[in-house]
């Protein structure tokens, strides 16, 4: 099997999610700043025909900073994943295959909303300590968000999105290993997004 056709199987099973928020997404209108286009073009890379975008994150464990790479060189990877439902754009930027983790933003008329992801295979994320039962994936609120376009989407298929993100999430909890974890996070991604057809 190609890297390409690794990279669409796996692009295919984050179908399995809804773009809408489970949670309560950070809301709000879209900016659109056309200068910012350079920015953008600077951190956005290619693997095998699909763009890749520029990841900036804080991870705080239990209250403590422990990843930071925020005006690093260095910068993660993102991909993405955009689809429509009606009138509403829906992208998803992740890093990682087993263990994911990004954002899920969704874009209609002037609006935007925004929730960090992250998704396992296995049960271990949990909203709040107490929660009964542990999920694969968490839609998680953010007590900030942030979303500039370089231009104004026209909503339509092959319709081409570029901009950057930010947001600050709520705690969440982590059970892997047989621990239990509060996390907390600060993501800033660059990203180029269009609904990709991959003629299956």
């Amino acid at each position: 099997m190609s890297k390409t056709q690794t990279i669409i199987i796996f692009l295919l099973s984050f179908l399995s999610f809804s773009c809408k928020s489970e949670g309560t997404g950070g809301m709000g209108k879209y900016k659109v700043d056309e200068s910012l286009k350079k920015e953008v073009e600077r951190n956005i890379g290619d693997m095998n025909g699909f763009p890749v975008g520029s990841l900036e994150l804080k991870i705080y464990e239990n209250d403590v900073l422990t990843f930071d790479n925020f005006g690093d060189d260095e910068k993660g990877e993102l991909l993405f994943m955009t689809s429509y439902q009606g009138d509403t754009m829906c992208i998803i930027g992740f890093a990682g295959f087993t263990v994911a983790l990004g954002f899920y933003l969704d874009l209609y008329g002037d609006n935007y909303e925004l929730t960090y992801m992250v998704k396992s295979d296995a049960e271990i994320y949990k909203y709040n300590e107490d929660d009964e039962r542990a999920s694969y994936k968490l839609s998680v609120p953010c007590s900030y968000t942030s979303c500039i376009l370089t231009s104004k989407p026209t909503f339509t298929k092959g319709d081409v999105v570029s901009g950057v993100v930010e947001l600050k999430s709520n705690d969440f909890w982590d059970l892997a290993n047989g621990r239990k974890n509060k996390y907390r996070v600060e993501l800033k991604a660059y990203f180029q997004a269009s609904e990709v057809d991959f003629g299956l």
